[in-house]
């Protein structure tokens, strides 16, 4: 089983995409991943980059199991 650490970027890319994480395969995120994620989220929103709905979606697809805090 391979294991990955992520950054936030990589974090909502993935979400961007809604790629799928292949069983074999584990990401796992610093503690602040979560924190990072949601300023990241919520700057794009403020900034007109994303709709809120979209902030909303890519965050839920980032708190789904497949992620590892470290």
């Amino acid at each position: 089983m391979a294991k990955y650490v992520i950054s936030p970027d990589v974090g909502l890319c993935l979400a961007e995409r809604n790629a799928a994480v292949e069983g074999e395969h584990r990401i796992l995120a610093p503690t602040l991943f979560r924190s990072q994620i949601l300023s990241l989220l919520y700057r794009a929103v403020q900034h007109g980059r994303i709709a809120k709905t979209e902030a909303d979606r890519r965050l839920s697809y980032l708190r789904s199991p497949w992620i590892f805090q470290v």
